[in-house]
């Protein structure tokens, strides 16, 4: 046993002063007195050793259960203090319906009126030499009972109880990611181990199932969900307690989807072409837009659509090779998609064309495009939407007419002056 070393620990955990004070003679201005348990592990805790107190525990001052590792012993001291002094002091200890040892201590006033103002107990009445020792194999209840000059009195009751092998894990907070907190704090404790053999976890950067402490912390930050697992084992067998972190990612950026019918966009001169796009993950703040680039015959001839819903089409006749490009952003990301519509040349499909098509520009088969200015905007004037589009068609009427059956119903068309093109939708 080590217990001489332990009762010095003990004394000096509990160094406040002992000096004679005046009793008060008014009841009013005493006070009970307070009462500390102190118990103390006779085989020091940590792996391969036995015998550990519940941590935050080895100071006991009020009512309280306390674990203890199964069949270690413990020692106790007792310690009562009062600013106006301590008359008696007693302490004992019962287990399995026995009593196991009673402690007392006593002072009395001297002439002056004074006394202790504190009383230790640290060794049983029957052996003066001895110590205040259990073994915790059963639960053991430990009465502490104090009491001023004045009668006023405190009672305290505290309950050893057997603990075996315990692995705590927590982790706060238990999701991170994206709109929540950048890491997780974990924290682990593995508690009342008799011969400890391993202590294994990933809850180290880089452990992985290595040994780890028997109490820690560390803050991990997971891409993905994970769980987080202590594993201990000792004499008993193995224990282990897992807590999951789930990590969230922030939205995905926008998906833009374009193509063009019919024949994937390869007509003849003189055909309509539809293009289609679609705009997966584009929630409110989602941005859509569309641009053609006419290239060849159709140079200049070019579209641009703003503020567009996301999923839509749009149809026109080409003059020749016209590029379009569908652009999406969000506060997640920005992402285009691009698809081209052609003239197909004249010739058979050996030679990439379509049977009876006029060659691109040969005589008078293209048409006559000029650029119409198209101002669209929604029949409700309380939605804040507005486009406004450059289109080339071969009349009015027919830019027009073509607009109207891309945007529908619930817009206008009309066409403005080229130099209010910049101008004509305000930003909302």
């Amino acid at each position: 046993m080590k217990a001489a070393q332990y009762v010095l620990i003990v004394l000096a955990g509990c160094s406040s002063s002992v000096a004679r004070v005046t009793v008060p003679t008014d009841p009013s201005g005493d006070a009970a007195p307070a009462i500390t348990l102190t118990a103390v592990p006779l085989v020091p805790d940590g792996p391969g050793g036995a015998g550990e107190i519940e941590p935050g525990k080895g100071d006991i001052s009020s009512t309280s259960s306390v674990n203890v590792t199964r069949g270690s012993r413990i020692m106790l001291v007792g310690n009562a203090r009062n600013a106006g002094g301590v008359q008696s002091f007693a302490v004992e200890a019962q287990q399995r319906g026995a009593v196991v040892f009673k402690a007392t201590a006593s002072d009395t006033k001297d002439a002056s009126g004074k006394a202790l103002n504190t009383l230790n107990v640290r060794a049983p009445d029957a052996n003066p030499s001895g110590t205040l020792e259990l073994t915790i194999d059963e639960p053991a209840t430990v009465k502490a009972i104090a009491t001023n000059f004045n009668g006023q009195t405190t009672t305290i009751d505290v309950t050893y109880v057997p603990a075996d092998l315990t692995v705590v894990l927590t982790a706060t907070p238990t999701e991170i990611g994206y709109q929540r907190a950048a890491s997780s704090h974990l924290t682990w404790s593995v508690l009342y181990g008799v011969e400890l053999s391993s202590i294994t976890g990933n809850v180290v950067p880089g452990s992985n199932g290595r040994d780890v402490p028997a109490r820690g912390s560390s803050d991990m930050s997971p891409k993905q969900t994970m769980t987080f697992t202590v594993t201990a084992t000792d004499r008993s067998g193995t224990k282990s307690q897992s807590v999951t972190v789930h990590a969230y990612s922030p939205p995905p950026p926008p998906d833009p989807k374009l193509s063009a019918a019919p024949t994937d966009g390869r007509v003849c001169l003189g055909g309509e072409v539809t293009v289609t796009w679609t705009v997966a993950n584009c929630g409110a703040d989602c941005s859509v837009k569309l641009r053609g680039t006419g290239h060849e015959y159709a140079l200049g001839k070019d579209y641009a659509l703003d503020k567009l819903p996301p999923t839509g089409s749009f149809k026109f006749k080409p003059a020749d090779r016209t590029v379009f490009e569908l652009t999406a952003s969000s506060q997640f990301g920005t992402k285009s998609a691009t698809k081209t519509v052609s003239i197909a040349p004249a010739g058979g499909p050996s030679y990439g064309g379509i049977p009876g098509c006029p060659a691109a520009g040969s005589g008078n088969s293209a048409p006559d495009l000029k650029p119409f200015y198209l101002l669209i905007k929604p029949t409700d004037s309380t939605v804040q939407a507005c486009s406004t589009v450059l289109a080339w068609f071969d009349t009015e009427a027919n830019a027009l007419a073509a607009a109207r059956q891309t945007w529908g119903s619930g817009y206008t068309v009309s066409v403005i002056d080229a130099g209010q093109f910049a101008s004509a939708c305000p930003s909302f």
